[in-house]
Order: structure tokens, then sequence, then C-alpha cells
């Protein structure tokens, strides 16, 4: 946008200006915006967030678990709730596989993914569960 508006001959920045350069820029050039996000794919962003906090407070937990002055109750309370968290991350994944697997094209996708060397079935889940339409399009026709 800066270069946008040096090449039509502003240097200052107000929001009065600002303002008529984002109208102007609007009838200029053809803009786009995403498609609304439909609620299933809402759904897999809730998912994939929730397992990405709960593997991040399974590590914190087995981080404070190796600390040598811990007493012994507090260790088995670090101990249960690793346990309880690691539970909740078995469900949220299982969850989130029914879902893609449920999505003929997602499953699609993400077996596309999987084909390139490096991406595994974690990364290939988290790409097409946590990117914008137009990434996926562009990294999907760079598979291709």
């Amino acid at each position: 946008m800066h270069q946008f508006s040096q090449s039509k001959g502003y240097f200052a920045k107000t929001d009065c200006i600002d303002a008529k350069l984002l109208a102007y820029y609007g009838d200029q050039v053809e803009i786009t915006s995403d498609t609304l996000m439909d609620k299933n794919r809402l759904v897999l962003q809730e998912y994939s967030a929730r397992k990405i906090q709960l593997k991040a407070l399974i590590t914190g937990g087995k981080q404070r678990q190796k600390l040598t002055y811990l007493s012994p109750k507090l260790l088995r309370s670090i101990k249960r709730t690793i346990k309880q968290l690691e539970q909740a991350l078995k469900i949220i994944c299982a969850e989130l596989e029914s879902y893609i697997e449920a999505d003929k094209h997602l499953s699609e996708k993400r077996n596309l993914l999987k084909t390139v060397k490096g991406v595994g079935h974690e990364v290939a889940t988290m790409c097409i569960t946590n990117l914008r339409k137009r990434s996926e399009k562009y990294i999907l026709a760079k598979v291709v």
C-alpha cells in the first residue's frame, strides 16, 4: 500500500489520506475477499488449536516432573495431570481424524501433501486445518 500511495503522489500519512487511498485502491485493483469459513473448517481449526495447547501442557508437565526437589505428593499430582492431558489429547486427535476422514476433499488434500518428502501425517494435518484457502491453493499447486 505504501508504494501505491507514493505512486499516486501521496507522501504524507493521515487517516483522511489513508481512507481516500484505500477507496481508490479498491476501485483500481480487483480485490476478492476470502470466502467465509464454513462451520466444519472452524471446528477443525478449534480442534487443531486445542491439540497444540494440550501438547504444550503435556510438555510443560513432563519438564516439571524432572525437577529433583519435588515432593512425592507433587510428583504424583503432576503425573496424574499428565495422564489426564494425554487422555484428552487422544480424544481430540480422534475427533480431528474423524472430521478429516468424513470430508473426502480434506482427506485427499492431506494425502496429496503427504507425498512431499518430509511432510508426514502430522504436518499435513496441521496444514489442511490451519491454512487459509489461498495459501492452501498455492501449496497444493506447488505439490502437483
